[in-house]
């Protein structure tokens, strides 16, 4: 119902017009949809319109480098949608995100509404995202959207949530959702942050509560992964190459609920706009080829569990 969403007063943006998509597959020839929402993009103060021209060529810069994870996987579908200036979003108060995410959330509840009811075509679909666009993702899609659509539900291989938390909290408040426990349960959630270890400063990705898995081990628990046994980064984010095998670790810290990872340099993957020590670039370029075949390997638990 309408009146449940807290963003059921915004106009959403219109998704039958072919501009307000970035990417859709117009062949789809895979058997899994990937639908994405990419990370913060937007520079000018305040909000930006689906039509800022900046917002998009730097969406789709990054989306390239991170739905491409994906994209031997599944279909890819990709909407724009309206965002908030990238540092006013992380200097919000956790508790003041939802209110001015209204437009973002809107807008996701609207792309995906319209993708599944024209596009998907009854496909099993996996949802991810990054940054901002997981915080829509969170709120609009998984949220409110698949509580108030059990069918689609069923769909959902997994939600790959990240580089924004997923906390106890939220969980709580979503008992249509479960967090994923280990490398192949599907209709589940997926989410960490990156940093390096002993970080201290509050990291506006990571929420209090916040809840995460290892994207190496794919496990819950606090047992380091080495990076010899990662997949593989694609550090192209960073200017560096497409395919660095072995690259990083990565270990659980519970107590602030991210992925600590030892092995990549400080200075030379840290963000301006983040706490030293906070790594948001890696959390795709990092785990890349682990992000890869994890999905395949859920896709392939969800073909096996309903033929």
């Amino acid at each position: 119902p309408q009146a449940s969403r807290p963003f059921s007063s915004v106009e959403a943006t219109d998704y039958a017009s072919a501009d307000s998509w970035m990417y859709r597959t117009e062949s789809p020839d895979k058997s899994v949809d990937v639908f994405f929402l990419y990370t913060g993009s937007c520079d000018r103060p305040g909000i930006c319109s689906i039509s800022d021209q900046s917002m998009r060529q730097k969406a789709l810069e990054k989306t390239m480098k991170q739905a491409g994870a994906f994209e031997p996987i599944g279909n890819l579908f990709v909407p724009y949608y309206r965002q908030l200036n990238s540092g006013i979003f992380l200097g919000l108060k956790p508790a003041d995100r939802s209110a001015r995410l209204a437009a973002s959330s809107a807008d996701a509840y609207a792309a995906f509404d319209y993708y599944l009811n024209h596009y998907n075509g009854g496909r099993p679909f996996i949802l991810a995202a990054h940054g901002q666009g997981s915080a829509a993702l969170l709120e609009g899609v998984l949220s409110h959207y698949l509580e108030q659509h059990p069918a689609a539900r069923q769909q959902m291989v997994a939600a790959y949530a990240i580089g924004y938390s997923v906390t106890v909290d939220y969980l709580t408040r979503n008992s249509h959702l479960r967090i994923a426990e280990r490398r192949n349960d599907v209709g589940v959630v997926i989410s960490y942050s990156t940093e390096a270890p002993g970080v201290k400063a509050t990291n506006p990705a990571v929420l209090p509560g916040a809840v995460a898995i290892n994207p190496v081990n794919w496990t819950r628990s606090e047992r380091k992964a080495l990076q010899q046994n990662s997949r593989g980064a694609n550090l192209s984010v960073f200017g560096e190459e497409e395919y660095k095998e072995a690259f990083a670790d990565a270990r659980i810290n519970m107590a602030r609920g991210v992925v600590e990872c030892s092995t990549a340099d400080l200075d030379k993957y840290a963000d301006p706009d983040y706490p030293h020590g906070a790594f948001p670039g890696g959390d795709y370029a990092f785990y890349f080829y682990d992000l890869r075949a994890n999905a395949q390997e859920r896709v392939d638990a969800y073909q096996q569990s309903r033929p």
